[in-house]
């Protein structure tokens, strides 16, 4: 990877390198002017201010059309609106020469020496291919939505922060056939950005900004420190790309397997089924979970499996369906054999209660716990004070409890019923 280092420049007609140190070096793009990345080359605007990279006159024109051929802005602990002037592909090369410019307005400053890169590229082929380095899918409820999506994948890339700046984005699109037409199957005015999630590895189901179709964007995207991922696609939002799983894991317990998902937010969302195998081929039915419908926040499940042999490696499959009838499944998780020796003897009392109850033999080990409903939903957390804790703001009637110690993560599970 090579990278080209802007001190002073300015480009028009002629191009003049100033080699030195300014108090204010920049970058200026003058009067249509192309400038064209490619062999994965490194473009680095070495100055953090906003204006470090401009343009003048009729406007100026870089073309990326490749992950990897960026344009990587030291910004720093720097705030201001960020102009990244991106252009689709020139004729010569088979594209339309659109200003698709990517604009990144920083409110909160980040923390550490970071930068942001920033680069584009229109796939080949109307099913988003070649896919983007991170993404391995473009399915949804349904089964594949790339139809739905527009062909051009985009990169907003912070790295080098201890914490990543805050603020919104516009995205710039090119509405020619080429990347919204063919035998994609868009309404221009349902466009919205979404991101892959990196950590989860699927499309996060929320949804940003506002499209103009005038101008061609989608601006409002919000940016925030904790999720700042970095691929984006521009979608229909009547077809959004899948729920997003936060995690999905199985852990031995005292008296089985518990089985542990957390989900970003759900949209018609009726309810999960649980599969069993033991083997990762043939997958029995174990359970069924209700889901919370519509939501916006995060919501977290368990299950206790009891049902099938903890001495052995267990295969476990989450599949999610609609109140439509549409169910997707989400990647097999397994569990080794559990080890059932040298865990302590953990015991609540009194059961049934009124509201306290009282833990034993926790000794001088940390415990935390959760209580979950029927439905597998938690309904109360907590580290464990003075090995009591107190359950008078929830319903009468029967919950399961999970009391997790030890540096080992002993998992231990009851049947609490409050009267």
């Amino acid at each position: 990877m090579d990278f080209m280092y802007c001190k002073s420049l300015f480009i028009g007609w002629f191009l003049i390198l100033v080699v030195g140190v300014q108090a204010q070096t920049r970058m200026v793009l003058n009067n249509d002017i192309y400038l064209n990345i490619t062999n994965n080359v490194v473009l680095v605007i070495d100055n953090g201010n906003s204006n470090a990279l401009t343009t003048s006159g009729t406007g100026g024109n870089i073309v990326s059309e490749d992950e990897d051929n960026t344009v990587k802005w030291n910004i720093g602990t720097n705030t201001g609106t960020y102009v990244v002037p991106l252009t689709s592909k020139p004729s010569g090369q088979g594209g339309n020469a659109t200003k698709i410019p990517t604009t990144v307005a920083i409110t909160t400053a980040g923390t550490g020496s970071g930068s942001i890169s920033f680069s584009t590229y229109e796939t080949t082929n109307d099913n988003n291919t070649p896919f983007a380095s991170q993404v391995t899918h473009m399915s949804g409820a349904g089964g594949d939505q790339s139809l739905k999506v527009l062909d051009r994948f985009w990169f907003v890339n912070a790295s080098g922060y201890t914490t990543k700046p805050e603020g919104s984005m516009t995205l710039s699109y090119d509405d020619a056939s080429n990347e919204m037409g063919g035998t994609n199957s868009i309404t221009e005015s349902d466009l919205q950005a979404q991101r892959w999630n990196s950590t989860a590895n699927d499309w996060q189901f929320l949804l940003y900004g506002t499209v103009n179709t005038s101008s061609n964007q989608v601006s409002g995207i919000t940016l925030t420190s904790s999720d700042f991922f970095s691929t984006w696609a521009i979608v229909s939002n009547s077809n959004p790309l899948p729920v997003e799983l936060i995690r999905f894991e199985v852990n031995c317990s005292e008296n089985g397997r518990l089985i542990e998902w957390e989900t970003a937010s759900e949209t018609n969302n009726e309810r999960f089924d649980i599969q069993y195998s033991n083997n990762g081929d043939e997958f029995f039915g174990l359970t069924s979970v209700g889901g919370s419908g519509n939501s916006s926040s995060s919501n977290q499940y368990y299950y206790l499996d009891q049902q099938n042999s903890t001495g052995q490696t267990a295969y476990y499959r989450l599949r999610q369906v609609d109140f439509n009838g549409i169910s997707k499944d989400y990647p097999i998780v397994f569990s080794n054999a559990c080890e059932n020796g040298n865990t302590p003897n953990v015991s609540i009392y009194p059961n049934p209660s009124r509201g306290r109850f009282h833990v034993s033999e926790i000794g001088a080990e940390s415990a935390y716990i959760r209580v979950l409903n029927h439905q597998g939903q938690e309904v109360f957390a907590s580290k464990l004070e003075d090995s009591s804790f107190n359950l008078n703001h929830l319903e009468n009637g029967a919950y399961y409890c999970i009391i997790i110690t030890g540096t080992h993560q002993h998992h231990f599970n009851f049947r609490l019923l409050k009267e």
